[in-house]
């Protein structure tokens, strides 16, 4: 007999806070509000336009204010409220009424926001889009303390607002009905199967959740140990310019840009192993080292620190891709081009082509410097390329041939002898080509007409060794 008095007390408690809970909840009233607005009409049709229109104008511009708003229209709240009454009363009626609802809403604002999307001139992720495309397992206990506030406002007919800004980032549990007397017909075997459908949602839905909250945990952490470990290994006076981490590539992928007082040899493999330590993941690391000195790296220096927020490190990237596209023109490996980052030139030497004279060099590097157009790229022929044969007819020397002459002689800086002829047809080309920015010189007499290279002229070494990369 006490065994059982010590029994009755949970019970006997449980049954005064439920009735405690249930005293003055019009039950009627609320299943008879929800009943004619859980389902489908064109009130209904207009608010899910109008809010989604509004909502899509927050994400876009991006502005929280003009979010919240779309969310105090919330549309959707009553078939939500209403799947929630159906499955805590288990009304399939209403819960074949609301589902309906809720889904032909979704739809309409699912395909008005990508007809809106098309037509925006708009086509960045905003900072309101970003951070709403990696939930975690906190957004589901927001989710879940505003249902609970929500459906307690809803019952205790406490204001729509409120409601309507909970409802409107939550699916309100069956369970806050069951606590307030609604579906109080159903038998105690009715409610553990709800129990344990609310609690495999929950779980299903924790996994992914708590992965994303695992990931940006560990990205957090990430950033940190790459800043220390830049910050640990490069000299006293060296500051990170810029950083970007690829948590999703395999390695992790870490770029970054230093402006350093010494260049560090091996700083990517060092990194890479003191990163791999502290990370316990496989890391691959490039760093680009910009020396700030005023000797040599005080322009680039200048220039990285006036791109900042990012800019640096796509200022890089972009010349990287540049150098790429004018090697692969010039039929020569990338680290054979030379850069000067003051005057953006590229500069490179075409390889060998059998058969292509000086006019097909010269529209290679008219190819190359189309290809890069923020840059500007010389591209240099072979240093055995044919000379041009120069011709006078009727007094007049051919243009094309002192064009072609001067650009050979520019590209490869070397003196151009002007031989054969007579005194007064050398004189006279070598000016042609010395007014168009060549270096010519008046060669011996004899022969015919031609250009040849001075003895004292000697084939540079251009693009032999790689450029500041």
């Amino acid at each position: 007999m006490k065994h059982t008095g010590v029994l009755a007390l949970p019970r006997t408690w449980l049954a005064q806070a439920r009735h405690g809970a249930t005293q003055g909840v019009d039950h009627d009233g609320v299943l008879r509000q929800i009943a004619e607005e859980a389902g489908w009409s064109g009130r209904y049709a207009f608010l899910i336009v109008i809010s989604a229109a509004i909502s899509l104008l927050g994400l876009l511009m991006p502005s929280v204010a003009v979010l919240i708003g779309a969310m105090l229209l919330s549309p959707l709240m009553m078939p939500i409220i209403g799947l929630g009454f159906g499955i805590a009363t288990l009304d399939f009626h209403e819960i074949r009424r609301a589902a309906t609802a809720l889904v032909l809403g979704a739809v309409i604002a699912v395909s008005l926001s990508v007809v809106l999307i098309l037509m925006s001139p708009v086509q960045t992720i905003t900072s309101e889009i970003a951070g709403r495309t990696q939930p975690t397992l906190f957004d589901l206990l927001v989710a879940l303390l505003s249902a609970i506030a929500g459906g307690y406002a809803l019952i205790r007919g406490r204001g729509g607002t409120v409601v309507g800004v909970a409802i409107a980032i939550a699916l309100m549990p069956p369970l806050v009905a069951r606590c307030y007397g609604f579906g109080s017909h159903l038998s105690p075997h009715h409610t553990g199967v709800q129990l344990v459908l609310f609690a495999v949602a929950i779980g299903v839905l924790s996994i992914p959740l708590g992965a994303g909250l695992r990931r940006i945990a560990f990205e957090a952490v990430a950033q940190r140990q790459v800043r220390d470990a830049l910050g640990e290994d490069f000299p006293a006076g060296a500051r990170l310019s810029q950083v970007e981490i690829d948590h999703g590539a395999t390695p992790v992928r870490v770029r970054a840009v230093m402006l350093t007082p010494r260049i560090e040899p091996n700083a990517d493999r060092k990194l890479a192993a003191d990163l791999r330590r502290r990370l316990a993941r496989p890391v691959d690391v490039h760093i680009d080292q910009v020396r700030i000195s005023p000797e040599t790296g005080a322009v680039e220096a200048a220039q990285i620190a006036r791109a900042g927020n990012g800019d640096a490190l796509l200022a890089a990237r972009t010349r990287d891709r540049a150098i790429a596209d004018v090697a692969l023109i010039a039929g020569v490996p990338a680290g054979s081009a030379t850069v000067d980052g003051a005057s953006r030139t590229i500069s490179a030497t075409a390889a060998p082509l059998p058969g292509l004279g000086i006019a097909g060099y010269r529209d290679l590097e008219r190819r190359a410097d189309a290809a890069v157009p923020d840059w500007h790229v010389t591209l240099a022929p072979p240093g055995d390329v044919a000379l041009p044969d120069i011709a006078i007819k009727a007094g007049v020397i051919d243009d094309a041939a002192l064009d072609q002459a001067q650009w050979v002689s520019a590209r490869l800086a070397r003196t151009l002898d002007v031989s054969g002829g007579t005194l007064r047809q050398r004189t006279a080309v070598a000016e042609g080509i010395g007014a168009r920015g060549g270096k010519p010189a008046v060669g011996r007499a004899g022969g015919r007409l031609r250009l040849e290279w001075a003895r004292d002229s000697e084939v540079p070494d251009v693009g032999s060794s790689p450029g500041t990369r």
